[in-house]
Protein backbone atom coordinates (compact mmCIF):
# COMPACT_ATOMS: atom_id res chain seq x y z
CA UNK A 1 0.00 0.00 0.00
CA UNK A 2 3.26 2.53 0.78
CA UNK A 3 4.33 1.89 -2.58
CA UNK A 4 0.94 2.74 -4.30
CA UNK A 5 0.46 5.60 -2.54
CA UNK A 6 4.45 6.93 -2.96
CA UNK A 7 4.36 5.91 -6.96
CA UNK A 8 1.09 8.08 -7.13
CA UNK A 9 3.00 11.34 -5.38
CA UNK A 10 6.16 10.89 -7.83
CA UNK A 11 3.36 10.89 -10.36
CA UNK A 12 1.66 13.95 -9.00
CA UNK A 13 4.76 15.42 -8.52
CA UNK A 14 6.52 14.73 -11.77
CA UNK A 15 2.91 16.55 -13.46
CA UNK A 16 3.45 19.31 -11.72
CA UNK A 17 7.20 19.46 -12.71
CA UNK A 18 6.54 19.21 -16.33
CA UNK A 19 3.99 21.87 -16.35
CA UNK A 20 6.10 24.00 -14.26
CA UNK A 21 8.79 23.19 -17.00
CA UNK A 22 6.83 23.62 -19.25
CA UNK A 23 5.18 27.25 -18.86
CA UNK A 24 8.42 28.37 -17.97
CA UNK A 25 10.44 27.02 -21.45
CA UNK A 26 6.66 28.52 -23.51
CA UNK A 27 8.12 32.09 -21.52
CA UNK A 28 11.04 31.79 -22.12
CA UNK A 29 11.58 30.65 -25.64
CA UNK A 30 8.90 33.35 -26.85
CA UNK A 31 11.22 36.11 -25.11
CA UNK A 32 14.32 35.03 -26.61
CA UNK A 33 12.52 34.89 -30.01
CA UNK A 34 11.12 38.59 -29.28
CA UNK A 35 14.76 39.61 -28.51
CA UNK A 36 15.72 40.35 -31.80
CA UNK A 37 13.44 42.71 -34.11
CA UNK A 38 15.39 40.67 -37.26
CA UNK A 39 12.63 38.07 -36.35
CA UNK A 40 9.50 39.85 -37.00
CA UNK A 41 8.36 39.00 -40.32
CA UNK A 42 5.27 37.40 -41.65
CA UNK A 43 6.98 33.62 -40.28
CA UNK A 44 6.72 35.17 -36.16
CA UNK A 45 3.21 34.48 -35.41
CA UNK A 46 4.04 30.73 -36.59
CA UNK A 47 7.12 30.60 -34.94
CA UNK A 48 5.18 32.00 -31.28
CA UNK A 49 2.55 29.54 -31.17
CA UNK A 50 4.60 26.27 -32.27
CA UNK A 51 5.78 27.08 -28.62
CA UNK A 52 2.37 26.20 -27.80
CA UNK A 53 0.98 23.87 -30.61
CA UNK A 54 2.00 21.18 -31.99
CA UNK A 55 3.07 21.48 -35.99
CA UNK A 56 0.10 19.55 -37.15
CA UNK A 57 -2.29 22.67 -35.89
CA UNK A 58 -0.13 25.76 -37.22
CA UNK A 59 -0.39 26.90 -41.05
CA UNK A 60 1.23 28.85 -42.80
CA UNK A 61 0.33 31.02 -45.97
CA UNK A 62 -2.76 29.02 -45.93
CA UNK A 63 -5.23 29.47 -48.92
CA UNK A 64 -8.18 28.02 -49.74
CA UNK A 65 -10.41 27.25 -52.77
CA UNK A 66 -13.27 29.34 -53.10
CA UNK A 67 -16.58 26.47 -54.23
CA UNK A 68 -18.27 27.07 -57.44
CA UNK A 69 -15.29 29.58 -58.48
CA UNK A 70 -12.58 27.70 -60.67
CA UNK A 71 -9.29 28.31 -59.32
CA UNK A 72 -10.15 31.07 -57.13
CA UNK A 73 -9.19 30.98 -53.17
CA UNK A 74 -9.24 33.39 -50.87
CA UNK A 75 -5.43 33.74 -48.82
CA UNK A 76 -5.42 33.66 -45.02
CA UNK A 77 -1.75 33.48 -44.29
CA UNK A 78 -0.80 31.94 -40.89
CA UNK A 79 -3.64 29.96 -39.21
CA UNK A 80 -4.08 27.88 -36.04
CA UNK A 81 -6.26 25.29 -34.60
CA UNK A 82 -6.52 25.27 -31.02
CA UNK A 83 -9.35 24.10 -28.69
CA UNK A 84 -11.24 27.08 -28.79
CA UNK A 85 -12.05 27.28 -32.73
CA UNK A 86 -9.73 27.86 -35.49
CA UNK A 87 -7.80 31.42 -35.47
CA UNK A 88 -6.25 33.53 -38.59
CA UNK A 89 -3.59 35.19 -37.07
CA UNK A 90 -2.45 38.87 -38.36
CA UNK A 91 1.00 40.51 -37.80
CA UNK A 92 1.17 44.47 -37.53
CA UNK A 93 4.62 45.69 -37.18
CA UNK A 94 6.37 49.04 -36.27
CA UNK A 95 5.90 51.80 -33.95
CA UNK A 96 3.77 54.58 -33.71
CA UNK A 97 -0.31 54.74 -33.46
CA UNK A 98 -2.86 52.34 -35.17
CA UNK A 99 -6.29 54.27 -36.25
CA UNK A 100 -8.27 51.58 -35.53
CA UNK A 101 -12.32 52.37 -35.87
CA UNK A 102 -14.64 48.73 -35.60
CA UNK A 103 -15.79 49.72 -38.58
CA UNK A 104 -13.98 51.67 -40.89
CA UNK A 105 -10.19 50.73 -42.27
CA UNK A 106 -7.40 51.36 -39.71
CA UNK A 107 -4.45 53.59 -40.24
CA UNK A 108 -0.82 53.32 -39.15
CA UNK A 109 1.08 56.36 -38.44
CA UNK A 110 4.81 56.56 -37.51
CA UNK A 111 8.18 58.80 -38.52
CA UNK A 112 5.80 61.41 -39.93
CA UNK A 113 4.25 59.12 -42.34
CA UNK A 114 0.88 57.77 -43.05
CA UNK A 115 -0.17 54.39 -44.39
CA UNK A 116 -3.88 52.97 -44.64
CA UNK A 117 -4.56 49.65 -44.68
CA UNK A 118 -8.23 47.47 -44.38
CA UNK A 119 -9.36 46.40 -40.77
CA UNK A 120 -8.53 42.97 -40.11
CA UNK A 121 -11.67 41.89 -38.74
CA UNK A 122 -13.74 43.03 -41.41
CA UNK A 123 -11.57 42.08 -44.12
CA UNK A 124 -11.55 38.07 -42.77
CA UNK A 125 -15.05 38.27 -42.51
CA UNK A 126 -15.47 36.05 -45.66
CA UNK A 127 -12.26 33.72 -44.64
CA UNK A 128 -13.78 33.26 -41.34
CA UNK A 129 -17.12 32.15 -43.11
CA UNK A 130 -15.51 29.59 -45.47
CA UNK A 131 -13.16 28.16 -42.99
CA UNK A 132 -16.67 27.61 -41.09
CA UNK A 133 -18.00 26.55 -44.22
CA UNK A 134 -15.74 23.96 -45.26
CA UNK A 135 -15.81 22.50 -41.45
CA UNK A 136 -19.48 22.49 -41.47
CA UNK A 137 -19.31 20.34 -44.38
CA UNK A 138 -16.93 17.76 -42.94
CA UNK A 139 -19.21 17.20 -39.84
CA UNK A 140 -17.98 20.18 -37.79
CA UNK A 141 -21.04 22.35 -37.66
CA UNK A 142 -20.69 23.62 -33.64
CA UNK A 143 -16.68 24.98 -35.01
CA UNK A 144 -16.39 28.75 -35.20
CA UNK A 145 -13.17 30.67 -36.82
CA UNK A 146 -12.01 33.67 -35.41
CA UNK A 147 -9.23 36.51 -36.37
CA UNK A 148 -6.56 37.62 -33.81
CA UNK A 149 -4.34 40.85 -34.41
CA UNK A 150 -0.71 40.82 -33.13
CA UNK A 151 1.45 43.55 -33.14
CA UNK A 152 5.43 43.58 -32.60
CA UNK A 153 5.85 47.17 -31.32
CA UNK A 154 5.78 48.04 -27.57
CA UNK A 155 5.08 51.05 -27.57
CA UNK A 156 2.54 51.06 -30.71
CA UNK A 157 -0.89 53.34 -29.43
CA UNK A 158 -4.14 52.75 -30.55
CA UNK A 159 -6.83 55.24 -30.95
CA UNK A 160 -9.55 52.88 -29.91
CA UNK A 161 -10.47 50.54 -27.46
CA UNK A 162 -8.52 47.19 -27.95
CA UNK A 163 -10.62 44.70 -28.62
CA UNK A 164 -9.96 40.68 -26.95
CA UNK A 165 -8.64 40.39 -30.37
CA UNK A 166 -5.68 42.58 -30.76
CA UNK A 167 -2.66 41.74 -28.59
CA UNK A 168 1.12 42.32 -28.59
CA UNK A 169 3.30 39.49 -29.71
CA UNK A 170 4.47 38.92 -26.41
CA UNK A 171 0.97 38.07 -25.18
CA UNK A 172 0.46 35.74 -27.96
CA UNK A 173 1.70 32.37 -26.23
CA UNK A 174 -0.42 32.99 -23.16
CA UNK A 175 -3.27 33.75 -24.88
CA UNK A 176 -3.22 30.32 -27.11
CA UNK A 177 -2.18 28.57 -23.66
CA UNK A 178 -5.71 29.48 -22.04
CA UNK A 179 -7.26 29.04 -25.44
CA UNK A 180 -6.07 25.76 -25.08
CA UNK A 181 -7.41 25.14 -21.26
CA UNK A 182 -10.59 26.26 -22.17
CA UNK A 183 -11.73 25.29 -25.24
CA UNK A 184 -14.38 22.77 -25.64
CA UNK A 185 -13.42 20.99 -28.57
CA UNK A 186 -12.14 17.29 -27.95
CA UNK A 187 -8.69 16.15 -29.39
CA UNK A 188 -10.81 14.09 -32.00
CA UNK A 189 -12.60 17.57 -33.24
CA UNK A 190 -9.25 19.45 -33.26
CA UNK A 191 -7.81 16.73 -34.71
CA UNK A 192 -10.72 16.90 -38.10
CA UNK A 193 -10.33 20.39 -38.07
CA UNK A 194 -6.44 20.37 -38.95
CA UNK A 195 -7.19 17.49 -41.47
CA UNK A 196 -9.81 19.59 -43.29
CA UNK A 197 -7.67 23.02 -43.53
CA UNK A 198 -4.95 20.47 -44.74
CA UNK A 199 -6.96 18.70 -47.36
CA UNK A 200 -9.01 21.80 -48.23
CA UNK A 201 -7.73 22.29 -51.45
CA UNK A 202 -9.32 18.39 -52.24
CA UNK A 203 -12.74 19.88 -52.01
Amino acid sequence: MIHIISAMLFVAVFIIAAKLLEGFFIRSSSKNLLANSANFNSALPSRLASFVLPKGRIFRSLALPIPGRDGEEIHLGTVIVSRSGIFILCLINGSGIIENPPNGNWKHIACGKCSEFPNPFLAQQDARGLIEYYAEQNGLSGLHAYSLVIYTGASLKFTHQRSRGVLSAAELTDKLCTLEKRGKLSRSQVRAAASVLKNADAY
